[in-house]
Formats: structure tokens, sequence, C-alpha cells
């Protein structure tokens, strides 16, 4: 195929499914895919069509080829997609290229691929994109052909390699999304910065849409802050997002201050400006341990009010004499600090009440008084001598607005098993994030937090991801499950359940401690592919023959093993080394190559480096259906020599016969060949029975013998023995340098009579002095020789003349001629 064919372009899309051609490609970026799939090859049920040895340009060139043939015949494209399957073992990226190229549009294209055997719209998706098709024709595919979600439209995109600007304006042209379900759909397919980079861009990020859409997807307030404050969200646009999903002004005024955000005035007016009550800002001014004058400044500021600044001082417990203190301090004079702590009686929001009385038979806890403020510690131990649950403590403390932290103080104080706080405070509905906090409240650190939550039946995903919200890496979720006593299978199932490929698994199950033959085991019980798992192996350094061995100790065969190490770009002498060291035999290196698609050039490479000889190389290749010819080719391009070659088939009980013909047909020269019988000390007749079943012409045959140095009878009769005739031994003779008259000897010495001579030499082209020289040479009478010369069609005059110059007298000339029936 001309190689113009393989720059072809595919056509610009300017239609719907039903009638566009294929767009090219625009708006790839370095993105990097979510999950790692394989496509599984199409099992061909013909006989390939493309030689093993086709470069990839002339692969496609054939595949191009057979698709304009079937478009031309009228065949759809998912029957061409189904015949090329029938055809050979194209790439789906070969079929793709093909099919456009042939002028099938995007929708056929699409449908060919599929009935070419990709029934995944997202290896599908992949094949159109290495077409050149650009991001809003392959999301069309997935929502028209495939029905699928704009999640994993994004997620294919994001795998293809698209941008996330490029796959939201893909998911926008196609599909009307509300801005929270363009945002789902981003944010399960890119970071979260790029995801709401984009929304911005496409005039739909709203800080209420977006937070929400954060807090499903499980990220906690002060990441989600982050995120928001570095898009470009002003403090109060966070606070009015963050307001939305019924956070309290405190923990909005800590993950403003997580993010960076560390003047309490600019917090409090965020607070203001999502609506939270001057009360409100108040008490998370001083769960941020502002000074409680600060806290009256930045309150005049807002203009809350010398009542409301009272009463949520109040709310947090501060006395009336430490209020009095802090107003004075900020300026406030006597009169107005008396009148105001009087007039603040009725907005007084305390956050601890007396504990209501139960039944007269029960024993009746002291009330708390104003004058010792009931602090949580204080609530937590009189409800429990009441008899109070541990959930009901919980509740009661909740509706008190105590922080989770506080709770979780409280019921250790009061004596309760840490085993039972954790699992109240989980019943409360606590963020994982504030679980996690709670918990260290209390001494507890990530391990002992995760080996409470197995013991109250949490499973590995919910430690996993409660660990992960908390603020430690997936590394660090790993190390600590392991530390806490979970085995590498459970955490394998709980990586895969949020997302993380085999290579993110491998790679935190090795930095915590675990040996690379764990993972590998673990990841097969979880169903990975050979593919995935030798693929993280690849990722934590194992070396290529490790890996070799380890999976073919966990079951998969050699050529499962040269699949996943060649998919991941280990060349085939690498591949065969890690075969040679998991024990492969030559033959089953060279199958496994096979299988994966190499010609036998480079499978005889490949032995050559793992040390084997010519003749098991031999051996190998002919066990997978290589042809002789195909065989002595590959040992060629290793740099074998004819000899060499010749040694190796010989080594194998080829015999000379079928050596001479495999030579020829790999296009070895015949003079070449015989040296190399020579070398071997071949007999001459051996070399022409050789030869002659190679069908080789009788000229060449001769020529084949000169090595050999045999004498031109022997030469002669041998030749005459392969049944080569006695014309063609003559011309051969001469072909091979020899004189008439050597040729006349040699024809005589095989039982020749002088006609027959004469005639074979007129043949081999000389005329008729040197035929009467060369019957004279060999002792013919003259009468012989006329009687020879008139068998060969010569005339009288020319018989005479050639006697004559042949030294034979006039006179003995008339009577030879009457003799010679002239």
């Amino acid at each position: 195929m001309k190689q113009h064919l393989l720059s072809l372009h595919v056509v610009i899309l300017v239609g719907v499914l039903s009638g566009e051609a294929v767009a090219q490609n625009g708006g790839k970026n370095t993105a990097v895919p979510r999950a790692r799939t394989t496509v599984a090859k199409p099992a061909a049920s013909a006989p390939v069509a493309a030689p093993a040895r086709d470069s990839k340009a002339e692969t496609f060139a054939i595949a191009l080829a057979v698709s304009k043939e079937f478009r031309a015949k009228g065949l759809s494209g998912a029957q061409a997609g189904d015949a090329m399957r029938k055809r050979g073992r194209f790439s789906a990226t070969d079929v793709a290229k093909a099919l456009s190229g042939a002028g099938y549009n995007l929708r056929d294209v699409a449908l060919g691929i599929k009935a070419y055997g990709v029934e995944d719209y997202s290896e599908l998706a992949k094949a159109l994109q290495q077409s050149e098709v650009n991001a809003d024709a392959i999301a069309r595919v997935g929502f028209v052909l495939f029905s699928e979600s704009p999640a994993h439209v994004a997620q294919t995109l994001a795998a293809c390699g698209f941008d996330v600007h490029t796959t939201a304006q893909a998911l926008k042209e196609n599909k009307s999304l509300t801005p929270e379900e363009m945002f789902r759909s981003l944010i399960d397919a890119y970071f979260p910065t790029q995801a709401i980079a984009a929304m911005k861009r496409l005039e739909m990020g709203d800080p209420i849409v977006l937070a929400k859409a954060l807090q499903s997807s499980g990220v906690e307030p002060p990441q989600m802050t982050k995120l928001l404050k570095e898009a470009g969200f002003s403090p109060d646009e966070v606070a009015v997002g963050l307001k939305t999903l019924a956070l309290s002004a405190a923990l909005v005024a800590s993950s403003l201050k997580e993010a960076g955000i560390y003047k309490v005035d600019v917090i409090a007016r965020a607070l203001r400006s999502a609506e939270f009550s001057h009360i409100e800002v108040i008490q998370a001014l001083y769960a941020l341990d502002v000074p409680t004058v600060e806290i009256i400044k930045i309150a005049n500021g807002l203009r809350a009010g010398i009542n409301n600044t009272v009463a949520g001082l109040r709310s947090v417990g501060k006395s009336d004499a430490q209020i009095a203190e802090a107003l004075k301090a900020a300026g406030a004079s006597d009169e107005r600090i008396k009148s105001a702590l009087a007039d603040a009686k009725t907005a007084d929001v305390k956050i601890y009440r007396s504990l209501e009385t139960r039944d007269t038979n029960e024993k009746q806890p002291q009330p708390l008084t104003k004058k010792e403020p009931a602090t949580p510690q204080a609530i937590a131990i009189t409800m429990k001598s009441a008899g109070d649950s541990i959930d009901k403590i919980v509740t009661t403390l909740k509706s008190k607005k105590v922080s989770p932290n506080d709770v979780a103080v409280a019921l250790d104080k009061a004596g309760f098993d840490r085993k039972a706080t954790t699992s109240a405070l989980i019943k409360a509905r606590i963020s994982a994030r504030t679980l996690v906090e709670a918990l260290q409240a209390i001494g507890l650190d990530h391990q002992k937090i995760a080996e409470n939550l197995r013991s109250i039946g949490k499973n590995e995903k919910v430690i996993l991801r409660t660990l992960l919200v908390s603020g430690l890496s997936y590394e660090q979720a790993t190390k600590v499950l392991i530390d806490s006593g979970v085995s590498d299978g459970p955490i394998v199932v709980a990586l895969k359940s949020l997302d993380r490929t085999e290579t993110d698994i491998a790679k935190a199950l090795q930095q915590s401690g675990s040996k690379y033959q764990k993972i590998a085991s673990a990841l097969k019980k979880s169903g990975s592919s050979h593919d995935g798992i030798a693929s993280a192996l690849q990722s934590i350094g194992v070396k290529h023959s490790e890996i070799a061995r380890e999976m073919k100790a966990l079951g998969y065969n050699h050529a499962q093993i040269a699949s996943s190490l060649m998919a991941k770009g280990v060349s085939h002498v690498d591949t065969a080394q890690a075969l040679k060291a998991s024990r492969a035999s030559f033959s089953e290196i060279a199958e496994a190559l096979h299988n994966a698609g190499k010609s036998y050039d480079a499978i005889a490479e490949a032995l050559k480096a793992v040390r084997a000889t010519s003749a098991i190389t031999v051996k190998a290749l002919g066990e997978i259906g290589a042809k002789d010819e195909n065989i002595a080719a590959a040992l060629k391009s290793l740099g074998l020599n004819l000899l060499e070659i010749t040694k190796a088939f010989r080594a194998q009980k080829r015999d000379y016969n079928s050596i001479a013909q495999t030579l020829k047909a790999a296009s070895f020269e015949a003079a070449d060949i015989a040296a190399a019988y020579k070398s071997l000390r071949v007999s001459p007749d051996t070399l022409v029975k050789a030869f002659k079943s190679a069908n080789y012409d009788d000229i060449t045959l001769v020529k084949s013998l000169k090595p050999f140095a045999v004498t031109n009878g022997k030469m002669a009769k041998l030749l005459k023995q392969a049944g080569v005739s006695h014309f063609d031994i003559a011309k051969g003779l001469v072909a091979a340098g020899q004189d008439h008259k050597s040729v006349a000897e040699a024809l005589k010495s095989i039982g020749l009579s002088s006609k027959d001579i004469a005639l074979a030499i007129k043949l081999s082209g000389f005329d008729q002095l040197s035929i009467s020289q060369a019957l004279k040479s060999v002792r013919a009478s003259d009468t012989e020789i006329a009687i020879a010369l008139r068998y060969s069609g010569y005339k009288r005059e020319q018989t005479r003349q050639a006697l004559l110059e042949s030294g034979f007298s006039a006179d003995r000339i008339k009577t030879v001629l009457k003799k010679a029936k002239y």
C-alpha cells in the first residue's frame, strides 16, 4: 500500500448522527483518567489477512482497503465491522480510522467498532478519539447510541485525555443538564478545582450549587471552603454557599479559617452576609478563641447592638461580671453597661438548661443553677447518674448546640466506653471528619479510631472513607488500616470501591509495608485482570522477571503474562527474559510472543536473548506454525550465515532435500547453498538430488557442482543419474565455463554416441567446426564425425569444410562424405 493512504484525514463532523461525518479531534490535554479498562481482542473466525510481519502502517492500509471494499458493496457500518472481525486482526483504532476513511458517517463508524467486538462505550470512545474524533462527537455517541449517564460520558472523555473544559462543553452541547447535574458529572471525572473552573467558564458556577454538589460527593466543609476560595469566590460567597448546607455558624467560621482566611472581622462579615444572626456570629467567634473584647468590637462594627452582644456572650457561658469588664475595656460607659445587662434579660439565649425532673419515684438529679453553669461534662455525668442512655445524652447535648468535640469529651469524662462513644457519635449523624476530630479530642489516634470503627461493625470502605475525609492521604489511610489489623484483600476491595486504580492501590499498599506478592494476590482476588496486576506491580518498581514469576504463581499462563508486560511497553526481548525467569520453556516463550502478535523475526531475536541455540529456535518457531522459509529468514535476521542456518536445520533432523527447498524459498543464492553443503562435506550426488528436489534448473545444477571440483565426466554422470538430459548437461557445462572439447569428453564418458554429442554441442551454441574438433578430441573417426554432423543438420559443404579445417585430407574427406551418405 502506498504511504499516502496513511495520511488520510477524517472528514469534518457537520450534522446529526444519522448523517454526519467523523470530526477531527480538538482539545486534548494531559488529564489523568480515573480508571483503566482493557478490551479483549476479538476472536478471528477466518484466516488472518495481514501477515505476521506487517508493520502498523501496512496493517492500517489493509484495513482501509477492505473498508472501502465493504463500502463499495453497500455494507452498513455494523456489517463492515463484523466482516473486518472475521477478516483479520486489526486494532479497534484501525477499524475506526479505516471506516472513517472509507466514507462511513460517525454513527456507522461507532456501530462498526461495536460489531468488531468492542461492546464497552469507554473502549469504543478511546478508539474514536485515537481516530481523531472530537469530544463533542464522542459524547453524542455515548448519549444517543449507548444511553450513557452524563457522569460516565464525562469519565470516558477524561480517560480519553480531553481536558475538563472540552468535556464540559461537550456535555452542554449534547445534554440538557442543570448546573448541579453538570457539576456532579464533572467532579466524578476530574479534580474538584478543575470541575469548578469549568463551571465558572460555563457561567454555571453558583457557589450554592457547587457547595451542595461537593457535599454530596463527600467533601468536608474545610476542604470545600478551600476549593471555592481557590476558584475565586469571596469569603461572603463561600459563606452563603455553606449556609445552604445547614452548617452552623461555628463550622462555617472554622472552615473559612482553615481555608486561609485568618482575619476574624472578614469571617464575621461573611457570616452576616450568609444571614447568620448576631448571636450565632458571636458564638462562632468565641469558638475561634477570639478574645472577648475583640468580639465586642467586631459586633459593634457589624451593628449588632449591645443587647445582642450581651446575649451572645451569655450564650457562650460568660458571666455578667465578665461581660461588664469586657464592655468597659471596649470603651462602653458604666451606665450603658448597666442598662444593657438589664435590658438584655429578654434576649438571653442560654445553651444549657436545667434538666427536667423525672417521675417522683425516680432519683431526682440536682438542677443546674445559673450560679453554677452547666458544663457539657456536668450534663453528661448528671444524666448518666440518672440512668439516661448515651444516645439520649448525645441528643440532649446536641440540642444545646454543644460541639461534637465537647460532646465526646463530656462522654469520656462521664466514664463511657470509647467504643460506645464512637457508636453514639455516629448515630448522631455527624460528618466523618467531625467524628475523627471528636475522637481525637479524647486522645484517640487514627489507628485507634479505625480499630473502634471495626469493633462496632463498620466495614473497611466506611473506615477508609472516614480516614480520608479527615485529611489523610490514601497512602496514610491504607497504612492505618494495615496497622489496625486489616489484611490486604479487604483494603484492596475498599480502595477499588473509591475508584482507585490498581496502580494507586499497589503504591498505597507498598508504602504501608506490604510485599508485592501479597499485593498481587489481593488484586487478583478482588477481580483485577492480568493486565491490571502487571501494571500495578510495574508501577511500584517490581522487576519484569519478578512480575512474571508472581503472575505464574497466581495461575496466569505465559501468553497472558507476555501480553500484560508488552501492553505496558516492555520490549519483546525483556518479556522473553522475564518469561524465562518464570521457568517458561523456549517453546512456551515463542508461543506467548506469537500470541501477542510478534513477528517470527522478533521471536527469534527474543529467543537468542534468552540463549536459545539456533537449532532450538528452529524447533520453537516450527511448533508455533512458522514455515521453514520463515524460520530461515528469521535466523538470517539474527546475523547467522548460511552455514549456521543449515546446521540449525540439520540439528532438527531436516534432510538436505528439504533444507535446499527451504533455503531457496528464503531467497538464498544457489551458489551459497552449494558452498554451505560443501562445508558440511555433503557428497556431490547428495547435492544434486537436493537441488533437483528444490526445482533448480539444470544449468544451476551444473554450476552448483563447481565448488566440489569433480571431473566433467563425474559431473555428467551425476547429472544423468538425477535425470538431467544430455542436452541440458552440455548447456550446463558450457554455462559453467567448459569448452566444446571438455563437453564432448564429459558426454562421451556417460556413453553418448558421436551423433548425440554433436547435437548436444550444437544446441549449446557451437558451430560445425567446434563440433568436428570436439569429436576428434574424443577419438571419433572421420566417418563418425561426418555422420554426426549430417545428423546435426549440417549440409555437405559445411561438413566438408569442418573436416578439412580439422586436419583431415581432401582425398579422405571425399570418401568419408560418401560413407556419410551425403
